[in-house]
């Protein structure tokens, strides 16, 4: 496929990055809890560690409850994104640059690089709308968005810099 069909989904909190954060959080204080059982820690700083990971843990679900919600739309040329702000209006980010940095085939983690420089870390979950699923992968996954653009053929010149050495002409043909 050359190039992806427009499409607009939604992106924003994910269930299973709130999953991911409630495990790693719970397995932290199994760790210490563990850590503390085998006695080779006081108890005192068993207790500053689980409040340490307390605090780590409660940041990281409340930033994930505060996901701003968006949409990321590929327009057929080239990719915008948009994020609801408080719930009082739209802020457009121009954006340079869309890739897939993991993708769970129902579930994607994706990286936008604004035209500022700005990186935005977004998650498209299938559930969000799942008739425009497809198209929505196609899009991120046809070179990134952007249309391919066609490579010249290689030369003799291109294979001889490529090998590093001269090519040898063919024995004739009996």
């Amino acid at each position: 496929m050359r190039n992806a069909p427009a499409v607009h989904y939604p992106v924003g909190r994910c269930h299973f990055h709130g999953w991911l954060l409630l495990i790693a959080g719970g397995l932290g204080f199994l760790v210490i809890g563990g850590w503390h059982l085998t006695g080779n820690i006081e108890p005192g700083l068993a207790w500053y560690f689980a409040g340490v990971a307390a605090v780590l843990a409660a940041n990281a679900l409340y930033r994930w409850h505060s996901t701003v919600p968006g949409e990321l739309v590929w327009t057929g040329q080239s990719w915008q994104y948009s994020r609801l702000i408080n719930n009082a209006g739209i802020q457009p980010l121009a954006v340079h640059e869309v890739r897939v940095v993991l993708d769970l085939q129902s579930t994607l983690l994706i990286r936008v690089l604004g035209a500022d420089g700005e990186i935005v870390w977004l998650w498209s979950e299938q559930r969000q709308l799942l008739t425009h699923w497809l198209a929505h992968r196609r899009a991120l996954f046809a070179a990134n968005g952007a249309p391919r653009k066609e490579k010249p053929p290689l030369t003799l010149a291109d294979d001889v810099r490529f090998r590093g050495s001269a090519v040898e002409p063919l024995p004739p043909k009996l």
